[in-house]
């Protein structure tokens, strides 16, 4: 099952499936911004719709994991949304940063050679957030703190779980 995540979700996206897109960017002055970081040697980053963990996007990696992936990864340099610090050169692929709606329930999934894990968290407006993929699909959480040098990482209290269906009613 580790392994066909990856193939599920390519194959959803390829065949059109008409769902919200995970990653509902906005251009308002009260967007969440959220850096994704890839710091693993091996896997991918993912972001699934808010209600089930097929259908999403890779937003970074390092190596494919698998064949999938590369099926939907765009060829071009991932976009880079301006936050309170730089701390990576502008040319780095392992690094993407989004505005996005405040309020979606980013729904994550790590995807390595032999693992997979995830978690969610609801960005809130006007907040800025840091997603770091570590070693062996680990996901760190971190809510940016503006301060007078480099901002300050906190870590997100009580992250959700990775949601792969929608809860009955």
């Amino acid at each position: 099952m580790k392994r066909l995540l990856p193939l599920l979700s390519a194959a959803a996206l390829l065949a059109g499936c008409a769902a919200a897109p995970p990653l509902q960017r906005s251009s308002s002055p009260d967007a969440a911004k959220v850096r994704f970081i890839s710091t693993a040697t091996a896997g991918s980053l993912w972001v699934y719709p808010q209600d089930r963990c097929s259908g999403g996007v890779e937003v970074v990696t390092n190596t494919s994991a698998t064949a999938a992936p590369t099926l939907v990864r765009t060829k071009a340099r991932p976009p880079r949304t301006p936050m309170y610090d730089e701390p990576f050169a502008n040319d780095d692929e392992r690094v993407a940063a989004y505005a996005l709606e405040p309020g979606q329930l980013l729904n994550l999934g790590a995807v390595g050679p032999a693992c997979m894990r995830g978690t969610s968290v609801r960005l809130k407006p006007g907040e800025q957030y840091e997603v770091v993929l570590a070693t062996d699909c680990r996901i760190h959480l971190y809510q940016l703190v503006p301060s007078a040098g480099p901002a300050r990482r906190e870590p997100v209290r009580k992250p959700g779980p990775l949601i792969c269906e929608k809860p009955p009613r």
